[in-house]
């Protein structure tokens, strides 16, 4: 069993896909530190902002498996998946980010009591972010191959 964890946590395609999406949620957590002067744990594992951890994680997994596999079955799956994740990242959240926030200034001005659970919108990405996710998600498999 721990032979088998052992192997996993070593692979090329989950290392640099791991190392790559841990990264960019860092630096998310770093960026949004530097924005509000404010250093939260929560920064760093909320979704949404910049940059995109779902583009980066979806990028460096096409990405590691391309560099270790080539044009292969399992990349042109991870390709198929990712574009429908960035997809999603950019126009299907954004789109309930602003009806969520038109909601809540509708409940607001109509003064509608709602219950305890508020509407909360969900956090889509700009364009500029998940084009960051992306490039991140490209370039660190790229760089951790060519050091291991």
């Amino acid at each position: 069993m721990a032979s088998g964890m052992m192997t996993l946590l070593t692979h090329p395609v989950f290392f640099s896909t791991a190392i790559s999406a841990l990264s960019v949620q860092f630096l998310k957590g770093i960026i949004n530190a530097l924005k509000t002067g404010n250093l939260s744990a929560s920064a760093f594992i909320v979704s949404g902002g910049m940059p995109s951890g779902h583009s980066a994680l979806v990028s460096a997994l096409s990405a590691s498996i391309f560099i270790h596999e080539g044009a292969s079955t399992a990349f042109i799956l991870s390709l198929f998946f990712g574009i429908v994740v960035i997809y999603d990242a950019l126009i299907l959240r954004m789109t309930v980010s602003r009806h969520s926030d038109i909601l809540s200034q509708a409940i607001s001005k109509l003064k509608i009591k709602t219950p305890k659970h508020t509407i909360t919108g969900v956090n889509g990405h700009t364009p500029a972010q998940v084009i960051a996710g992306i490039i991140l998600g490209i370039a660190i498999p790229l760089f951790l191959g060519y050091i291991l």
